[in-house]
């Protein structure tokens, strides 16, 4: 049977607005899955604080990105230690920062979303020489002295560090060292009781010395009275007299 021109005219009319259904329903879809597929910034937020966890304020801190070089944002730590970078795109970064007195922060992470916070630490000068003592005391020579470089590089040839320099020789049996870093602690301070009492030490017991040993310690009492030190430097003349 031959179909009139209606009846074709209608059946195309059917098969189009199939295909515009179709068409608007694609559409749809394909909407939703490229809202999907788009990446949502995130908030980056984070904490620094020191090896005593306590907040450190007024830390300048830059991040860049590993995969955007035009990418640069910089923000500083309140006094409860806290910084806020804001909505940022999921990757890759590097976080740096500088106060002084502290060591320079430098930190690479991957950024996922906002559930993930950083704590970032870092060390003064202070708490670097109490983990070389306590490394001393465990007679780890090798991290004692990488804590007092790091310390160094922070308060370069600062009295306490140069001191516990002195004091690494001095565990490791390097006496001249020690006795040479001593010396120099002295022309920064002839009046330091506990530079020349270490220097009057490594004389008399090590070196077995006791004419510059005497000489230290009676440096010493012009700056104390310490009793001890007076017993000492009488030992030391009875000795000579002999």
């Amino acid at each position: 049977m031959v179909k009139s021109k209606k009846d074709l005219f209608a059946g195309l009319l059917h098969t189009a607005k199939i295909f515009i259904v179709l068409a608007f329903v694609f559409s749809l879809v394909s909407c939703k899955s490229a809202k999907k597929n788009v990446v949502q910034k995130q908030v980056l937020r984070g904490m620094i604080y020191d090896w005593a966890n306590t907040p450190i304020g007024s830390v300048e801190l830059t991040l860049t990105s590993s995969t955007d070089s035009k990418f640069s944002k910089t923000v500083f730590s309140d006094m409860t230690g806290r910084f806020d970078f804001g909505y940022i795109l999921p990757g890759s970064y590097t976080l740096t920062g500088y106060v002084a007195d502290y060591e320079d922060i430098y930190e690479n992470f991957n950024f996922i979303d906002s559930r993930q916070i950083l704590y970032i630490r870092t060390a003064s000068n202070t708490q670097l020489l109490e983990k070389a003592y306590e490394a001393l005391g465990e007679n780890k020579f090798d991290e004692a002295e990488s804590y007092i470089k790091r310390a160094n590089e922070l308060k370069h040839s600062d009295m306490k560090t140069l001191f516990y320099e002195a004091l690494l020789n001095f565990e490791k049996g390097n006496f001249d060292n020690a006795l040479r870093i001593l010396s120099l602690l002295e022309k920064k301070d002839a009046s330091n009781i506990a530079v020349l009492i270490f220097a009057a030490d490594i004389y008399q017991y090590e070196k077995k010395d006791s004419i510059t040993a005497l000489k230290y310690l009676k440096k010493a009492a012009l700056f104390s009275d310490d009793s001890e030190i007076q017993k000492r430097i009488k030992i030391l003349e009875n000795e000579g007299e002999k």
